[in-house]
């Protein structure tokens, strides 16, 4: 969740937290204050009939006079004076039907008579302003409330318009290109002191690329000499017609050591030069001619094991990537599929508009698949091989956002490549 939305998201759930709450309280305070108007309306009639009592030997009509349901009766018993309020239920004719009211019951004592006094007032005219208020608050609540959210948006959005510039700027930072992120200085402390401490912390990045690379390329290039001295000196050696089996097997040995160490060194440093993001330089590849220009280039290695080579393309798939990156992933995919394919054995490769098939008879890993693409991972029934060969072909996936997913069903080890990111329109 975005930033900007998580805080109007927990703005929005306090605000309502508070409203709710605040409108409880509202809505009791708001009644209590009409219940005591009410109940001193009844006092006050209490007061009124009596004072009519003190005066008259009769008793008076009283609903007539307050407009109210007023009930008097003259009771001959001598009780003992009480007052009550409380909420009833009583049916009225004119409404016809059964309604509240709010009722004053008392006993009182005049000279020498006890008079029994009810005065009942409705609670309709009470209860219907009671639900305007409410209703005229909940509409005021939710208008507020969506001024206050669409106000708080535009205010926060404006306020972090200098963080989303640098998240965008670090996004399209490339370390081996630019020296530094060169951040724009904002008005905002925060923001600049974020800024001032990433512009730092990338021209300290930046510096440590390049030593890692000069580092890398200079160890590569000094490897490279003594091996091809090694190599050199083992042809020599071999040469020698005084060598007996024993000694030619040993040098041999150290022969096939010393090329495994020269395509290892080269393996570890493309890698490199891959996590660098060295090859940035890109254009418009048709996949389909690539694999052709490399199927005739493996011509030899297929026949020697007697593969067979099918091949459907159903589209051409042309996407925009590095050239290099583009020979190697297809190289190595290849080269894959034939080592470790049967003899005798078949490939089939399968290309639509955005995705590449390449499917090869082999039989099935001895080593967990999900740790296929790793480093150094190879299958134990292959012992020469480097195990670099696929980790390579996931650095470059990785680096150009593509989507690769290996199976194995029937005797066939298939590995997808969906060029989505990168195809051309």
């Amino acid at each position: 969740m975005k930033l900007l939305v998580k805080n109007t998201y927990l703005l929005l759930i306090f605000s309502l937290i508070t409203f709710i709450i605040g409108g409880i309280i509202f809505y009791f305070n708001l009644k209590t204050q009409i219940y005591q108007e009410i109940d001193q309306s009844l006092e006050l009639e209490k007061a009124r009939i009596i004072q009519k009592l003190m005066v008259s030997d009769s008793i008076p009509d009283f609903y007539t006079s307050f407009e109210n349901q007023i009930k008097v009766v003259d009771k001959e018993l001598l009780v003992v004076p009480y007052q009550k309020i409380s909420d009833t239920i009583i049916y009225d004719s004119i409404e016809n039907d059964y309604i509240p009211f709010r009722m004053l019951e008392s006993n009182i004592k005049l000279y020498t008579k006890t008079f029994k006094i009810d005065i009942s007032k409705s609670l309709i005219n009470k209860g219907d302003l009671l639900r305007d208020i409410l209703f005229l608050m909940f509409f005021l609540f939710i208008s507020l409330l969506a001024v206050m959210m669409l106000t708080n948006f535009t205010i926060s959005k404006r306020l972090l318009r200098p963080f989303y510039t640098t998240l965008g700027i670090l996004k399209n930072y490339n370390v081996g290109r630019t020296p530094g992120l060169k951040l724009p200085k904002t008005n905002t402390k925060e923001f600049t002191l974020l800024n001032e401490v990433l512009n730092i912390m990338s021209e300290k990045i930046h510096s440590d690329f390049l030593s890692l690379k000069e580092f890398t390329e200079n160890a590569s290039h000094e490897m490279q000499t003594p091996l091809s001295v090694i190599r050199a000196k083992l042809e020599l050696l071999i040469q020698d017609e005084s060598l007996n089996c024993e000694q030619l097997k040993v040098i041999q040995s150290i022969t096939e050591s010393t090329s495994r160490l020269s395509k290892m060194s080269r393996a570890l440093v493309l890698i490199t030069r891959i996590e660098g993001l060295q090859f940035h330089e890109t254009k418009p590849i048709t996949i389909n001619v690539v694999l052709d220009i490399l199927l005739e280039n493996f011509t030899e290695l297929i026949s020697e094991k007697g593969i067979v080579v099918t091949k459907e393309y159903q589209d051409d798939c042309i996407i925009e990537m590095n050239p290099t990156l583009a020979d190697i992933l297809l190289s190595n995919l290849l080269n894959n599929a034939i080592k470790h394919n049967l003899q005798n054995g078949t490939i089939s490769i399968k290309i639509t508009k955005s995705i590449l098939i390449i499917s090869n008879s082999g039989n099935k890993l001895t080593t967990n698949t999900d740790e296929l693409f790793q480093r150094f991972m190879k299958d134990k029934s292959k012992p020469d091989s480097l195990g670099l060969g696929l980790a390579i072909v996931k650095k470059i996936v990785d680096t150009n956002n593509l989507l690769i997913d290996y199976s194995y069903h029937d005797g066939f080890h298939t590995i997808e490549i969906n060029f989505n990111s990168k195809q051309i329109q």
